[in-house]
Parts: structure tokens; sequence; C-alpha cells
């Protein structure tokens, strides 16, 4: 019997702990296409170089493939700079760490 194979379809690169119950919404995503390619996505928006692109509707992955290792860095440089209504990365790390600090 052959072994079953082991793929990576999927990175998220957050600076929120993994524990954070906001992580997932500061999260980018590197998702793996059909064809090998990979795309950068937050919020469901394709990212081109770090701009907002369209919303994810399938041509994202035709227009914004990169290799791996490009699509990972490009969404580390996004990382820091997301917001979710309203609020920053930087604040929400702020907040979380508060809490932690002052727990109610």
């Amino acid at each position: 019997m052959t072994e079953p194979t082991v793929r990576t379809t999927r990175h998220e690169v957050s600076l929120l702990p993994e524990g954070d119950i906001n992580a997932y919404a500061f999260a980018v995503e590197v998702t793996r296409n059909r064809r090998g390619t990979w795309s950068v996505l937050n919020g469901g928006h394709c990212l081109a170089d770090g701009a907002p692109g369209h919303p994810d509707g399938g041509r994202c992955h035709i227009d914004h493939r990169y290799d791996e290792d490009t699509a990972i860095e490009l969404a580390k440089r996004i990382a820091p700079h997301v917001t979710v209504m309203g609020l920053t990365v930087a604040e929400a790390l702020a907040r979380g760490q508060a809490e932690e600090a002052d727990p109610i």
C-alpha cells in the first residue's frame, strides 16, 4: 500500500498570540492554489504587494500568484498593518497585554 500524501495548503500569519480570542480576525492567510502557487488574503480580500485587492471570488488566485516563500514574506509585511473595525493590531496587542496584567 502506498503512503498517504501530506500537503501544506494554508499558513496563518498574525502578530497576536495563538490563544488570543481575536487572533483569527487579525490573521493574514497564505493559501495554496490548485496549481501550486500561493495567494495572500486578509478578511476575504486578496492582497497584491500589500495593497487590498478585490474580494476573493476566484480571480484572486489567478491575478495574484506567488511562490510560497514570497507569499509568506508578503503576509509578514502586511500583518503589522492589519486593522479590524478601526482597531490596529498594535492596539489589539496592547489590549490583550492589559487584560493579562489585570484580569477581571
